[in-house]
């Protein structure tokens, strides 16, 4: 009898909102400004503003981790929502293997130099004899053929922003990064007198969320939500500060 009284107020807590399902997260943008420092940046206050959104049906918890790891998760099935993606990226040009949202912002990949010595990328041959530099485990489209066949010399870093900071010091020729990154970046780090970007980027493309699993009503909400926020001022006030 109390078991039965039990279950019959948990069912009608689930059914009042008062229990949220815990969606990941999961992303491997650990770079700002996606993620700024331990449990902030612009994936959070994504999570954050869809759980609002949610009004109390969801709770989105982010999981920072390398793109292996994220492709382990995936391989496996398992129910998550991945931000700032590209279909291109996950082998999803069609759009089929996974349930896309429309898209969340526009991006570029932003070639990066030192203002004493500026470079405008006009295709992969603008960059042979330079060195560029890159982050460890990260592919640069055709690019990756001059590394190869020895036109440009790759001096692989930890990190975008030391790539950045090697640029502004002239230790490196260019560099090829995120141009959301690279903005937040520049600006935060007071470097816009030493760096010069290309007018000309490497590639562009857009950022979206996808779902993977079974999830309908997940998705749908998704689908929804984003193709909202492009008008709604909550949304601008809260990416803003990372959008600069």
């Amino acid at each position: 009898m109390i078991r039965s009284v039990l279950a019959g107020l948990l069912l009608v807590s689930t059914a009042s909102g008062a229990y949220a399902a815990d969606v990941p997260v999961m992303t491997y943008h650990e770079f700002p400004p996606f993620v700024t420092e331990q449990g902030k940046g612009l994936t959070y206050a994504l999570a954050d503003y869809m759980t609002k959104k949610s009004g109390g049906k969801y709770t989105f918890v982010v999981e920072a981790m390398p793109r292996k790891r994220l492709d382990t998760a995936l391989a496996e099935g398992k129910a998550v929502v991945v931000p700032w993606a590209t279909p291109a990226f996950f082998g999803d040009q069609d759009q089929t293997k996974y349930k896309w949202s429309a898209t969340l912002i526009q991006d570029a990949n932003a070639v990066v130099s030192p203002k004493a010595a500026p470079v405008e990328y006009a295709g992969p041959e603008s960059l042979s004899g330079k060195t560029l530099g890159g982050v460890a485990g990260h592919r640069y489209g055709p690019v990756d053929a001059l590394v190869d066949g020895g036109k440009v010399k790759r001096d692989d870093a930890n990190s975008e922003l030391t790539n950045l900071k090697k640029a502004a010091q002239a230790r490196i020729d260019v560099t090829i990064l995120a141009d959301t990154a690279a903005r937040y970046l520049i600006k935060s780090e007071n470097l816009a007198d030493k760096l010069h970007v290309s007018a000309t980027p490497h590639s562009k493309y857009e950022r979206r969320l996808f779902v993977a699993g079974p999830d309908a009503e997940l998705a749908g909400f998704i689908a929804k939500t984003v193709e909202g926020m492009a008008s709604d001022a909550d949304w601008k006030a809260i990416s803003e500060p990372y959008l600069k």
